[in-house]
Formats: C-alpha cells, sequence, structure tokens
C-alpha cells in the first residue's frame, strides 16, 4: 500500500481532514468536508437549491422544501488513493413547500494491515477496514412563502480497528427567494463533544452562507458562498452553472478563492425525462484529481 494512503487515513480518522487538507484539519468530523453529489463539487462546492437537487439535505436540509416530486439519487466518489464515498438519498414532498427526507452517507477506506508501536510492520495481526458512516433524516418547511426552514437530525459514527465513536447531531438551514435571487444560511453539526477511545473532544460547529444569483430566465447561474468552521479560517467558494438546453447543462468553480493551491473545479449534467446524471471533476494538487458522478430518478 502506498505510504498516501496512510497518511491520508490517520488524518481522516484520527484528526480530520478539512477540505483533503486545504487548510490542516485537527477535529472530528472533518470527514464531512469531503462532500457529497457531483453538482455542487462542480461548482466550487457551492450547493444551488434546485428542484431536481436531491442531495440538498446533505448541504442545507431547507433546500428540499424546492423539490416537487419524489425522488430517488445515488452518489458515487473515487477519492484519493482508493477511498471511495457513496450517498444514497429518498426525498418525499407532502404539499406545497414541505417535504421530508432521508439519506445515508458511507466512506470507506479499503483494507489496509494493522499495526501497532510494538509491532510496525503488522506481522500476525489482521487487516481491518476504517470507515466512516452518516444516517439523516430531514424536514423542510415553508414559512411566510419566501422562505423555507430545513432540520437535519443526523447520527454519525467514525470507527478504526473497532475503536471510535458516534453521536447524534443537528444541523438547522433556511432559504430566502426572490425572483432571481436566493439566499442561504445553514449551521451544521450541532451535539456537543465526543469520546474517540479515552480522548473527548469538542465538534466544531460549521456554518455558511450562500447567494445565488439567476440570469437569463435562469439559464445563467451565479453563485458564491462563505464559510466556516470554528477554529478554522473562513473559505470563499465562487461557482457557475449554465443550461444550454434542457437536458444539458455545464458547470465550473472554484474551490478557494482565497486559497489559490486548491483551483478550479468543473463538470456537467444530462437530464431526460424523469432520468438525471451529474459528473465533477475536483482537483488536489499534488494529491491528484478526485472524479463524482450522481444518477437521480424523480417520480
Amino acid at each position: 500500500m502506498k505510504p498516501l494512503r496512510y497518511i491520508l487515513i490517520s488524518l481522516l480518522v484520527t484528526q480530520g481532514l478539512s477540505m483533503a487538507a486545504e487548510y490542516g484539519g485537527t477535529a472530528p468530523l472533518d470527514f464531512l468536508h469531503i462532500g457529497v453529489g457531483a453538482r455542487a463539487q462542480a461548482m466550487g462546492g457551492i450547493f444551488v437549491p434546485a428542484e431536481d437537487d436531491l442531495t440538498a439535505s446533505y448541504w442545507n436540509p431547507s433546500g428540499i422544501g424546492l423539490i416537487k416530486r419524489k425522488g430517488i439519487v445515488l452518489s458515487y466518489n473515487r477519492w484519493l488513493e482508493d477511498i471511495n464515498a457513496t450517498f444514497i438519498g429518498y426525498v418525499h414532498p407532502f404539499s406545497e413547500g414541505s417535504c421530508f427526507g432521508g439519506s445515508i452517507f458511507y466512506l470507506d477506506y479499503g483494507q489496509i494491515q494493522q499495526t501497532t508501536l510494538e509491532n510496525r510492520t503488522g506481522s500476525g495481526l489482521k487487516r481491518i477496514r476504517p470507515n466512516d458512516l452518516v444516517a439523516t433524516l430531514t424536514c423542510a418547511g415553508m414559512y411566510k412563502k419566501k422562505m423555507m426552514l430545513g432540520v437535519n437530525l443526523k447520527f454519525i459514527r467514525e470507527e478504526l480497528a473497532n475503536k471510535g465513536f458516534s453521536g447524534i447531531f443537528l444541523d438547522v438551514g433556511f432559504l430566502m427567494a426572490t425572483e432571481r435571487s436566493l439566499i442561504g444560511f445553514v449551521i451544521q453539526d450541532l451535539g456537543g463533544d465526543v469520546k474517540f477511545v479515552s480522548k473527548e473532544e469538542k465538534v466544531p460547529i460549521r456554518y455558511k452562507i450562500e447567494a445565488i444569483y439567476r440570469l437569463m430566465d435562469g439559464g445563467l447561474v451565479l453563485a458564491l458562498n462563505a464559510n466556516r468552521v470554528i477554529g478554522e479560517r473562513s473559505k470563499i467558494n465562487g461557482g457557475i452553472e449554465y443550461l444550454i438546453s434542457k437536458e444539458m447543462i455545464i458547470r465550473v468553480g472554484y474551490l478557494g478563492l482565497n486559497n489559490p493551491e486548491v483551483g478550479l473545479t468543473g463538470g456537467f449534467g444530462f437530464r431526460f425525462k424523469n432520468f438525471g446524471f451529474d459528473y465533477a471533476y475536483v482537483p488536489f494538487g499534488d494529491l491528484k484529481s478526485t472524479h463524482r458522478a450522481s444518477f437521480f430518478y424523480q417520480f
């Protein structure tokens, strides 16, 4: 196994990897910064609420309130060094502006050889498979016609060699819409401290604000967001989405406008009747690049 893979797993599981080491994360649950879905990632990590974006609950729970049809989504992320992330979600509107959903996000680090300080080669020790899991229930509703409110209830587990932690956390978000623009705000990972083996660590609260503006009858979308994890510096991302036709969309973004080491992202999407496909390319400098794909069906 490549040494880089050991480093990535160590950082993600025991210390965290904030946006793939972009800022040197040191807190629990930093694996959540990897993100899900191809659409948002192609736009620099910016979630733009839409009637067919079924990954909304991961980014801002109020976003599912815009979805008008039931749907399922499967998103796959071939991440760094054979680390894979999978997201499965279901959304069910039950009245205008009101919706509930559920999702599972699973991060698989693959099999690695267990080692100890006394046995650095792992001779005679079994192989282990570190993994992280997030199971989420989401509810969103409309408030005064132009404002959406949403809540996520999340069960999160991190595990390494039968050690780790689990806990219940909360996200709260809202969206305010006008004819051409959207303003979104979300606070994530409310829940307190967690205990990893014998060490207690505080889970930092994440919060972000997004501004979206639509031009050309909605065919061109300009988006900007600022997000911050308590204890780290703020990150600013930008993205553009252009509707070539009813069937095809192209996207480009910049992940970390205040951190030029990350750079451009891009992708595209196809729509055909009730089906949709999105792809995203996300570079990580010397750590190479990642590819993400999402499939959805609405009915």
